[in-house]
């Protein structure tokens, strides 16, 4: 029915596998930056003096996950 070569399978096979490492690459790259943007948002909401009674939360929420990732 299918009359593959073995070297088209190691092909293909080869064309998969680098395609997963770039995925796992590029993944790990995006996991970086999360620091810095949880310092980010950190930032900008602890600078205003009177947060309004939903944003206490938030305050609350931003800065547990800062606490959590340093």
């Amino acid at each position: 029915m299918y009359n593959f070569d073995a070297n088209q399978i190691r092909k293909k096979i080869r064309y998969v596998l680098w395609f997963f490492i770039g995925g796992l690459l590029l993944s790990g790259l995006t996991a970086f930056p999360l620091v810095v943007e949880v310092e980010i948002l950190n930032s900008m909401i602890s600078y205003r003096s009177h947060p309004r009674p939903r944003e206490k939360y938030l305050d609350k929420d931003v800065l547990l996950e800062r606490q959590s990732l340093l």
